[in-house]
């Protein structure tokens, strides 16, 4: 992975990471992108477009946050990483 693409998911992962602590309620939106950027960093886009696609194969049992965490994350691993 390139060091700019590396450096723009932590960038990503810092703002998420803004979100969950400054927050007075639970964020599953926030939590769910963040494990999916990690993810893409320490194992790369192909495993973490493999764990996306199979929780948005199950959309029904994950709530709508978790669902749309997925699906911003897969559109920006498509459009602004890959």
């Amino acid at each position: 992975m390139e060091k700019k693409i590396k450096a723009q998911i932590e960038k990503e992962i810092a703002k998420c990471n803004r979100k969950i602590y400054w927050s007075t309620h639970p964020q599953p939106y926030w939590i769910e992108r963040r494990a999916i950027l990690m993810n893409s960093l320490h194992y790369g886009f192909e495993t973490a477009l493999g764990d996306i696609e199979k929780t948005l194969s199950k959309s029904r049992q994950y709530s709508a946050e978790i669902v749309k965490a997925n699906q911003d994350t897969l559109s920006d691993i498509q459009t602004k990483w890959a």
